[in-house]
């Protein structure tokens, strides 16, 4: 598989690009993922849709883009799907069957390494700021819109 189609097969919906009987269908066994292109598409949460990003952040981050940080025993990755939607995920290598996950907390250059291979182009710190300050204000927004809403409902 390319790595195009790779970077494009991370929608967060299932493999639906495989055929049955295909080695690389990824199964799910009790909340664990195959491989880490599975872990992603299962645990990929939107961080702001691409109706909140402007056109001059997506001209600076394509989609592909994606910035890294290491917590203490997971990694945040941030990235910027096909769909041009912010998505975040929190990788924990323990959710991830394939045994080179495990090198994951202690070796982020691997971690790093199979990202690119399934298409994600790390960038800079910048980059992960940037996805960071645009997930903190699109979550800022959403509540000022639900507390807006809850104040225009209430009444005694």
């Amino acid at each position: 598989m390319t790595k195009s189609k790779d970077l494009l097969n991370l929608t967060g919906d299932q493999a639906s690009d495989n055929q049955p009987g295909d080695s690389t269908l990824h199964t799910e066994t009790e909340g664990r993922a195959k491989d880490l292109r599975a872990y992603i598409k299962l645990n990929k949460k939107i961080a702001a849709p691409s109706s909140f990003l402007t056109k001059e952040f997506l001209k600076g981050f394509p989609p592909g883009s994606a910035g890294l940080n290491k917590a203490s025993y997971f990694y945040e990755l941030y990235y910027i799907d096909k769909d041009n939607n912010l998505a975040k995920v929190k990788i924990d290598s323990n959710d991830i069957i394939d045994p080179a996950a495990a090198s994951y907390v202690r070796d982020r250059s691997r971690l790093e390494s199979d990202l690119r291979k399934i298409g994600l182009k790390l960038d800079s710190n910048i980059a992960l700021q940037a996805f960071r300050d645009v997930a903190n204000d699109y979550n800022e927004r959403i509540f000022q819109e639900n507390r807006t809403k809850a104040d225009r409902e209430f009444d005694l």
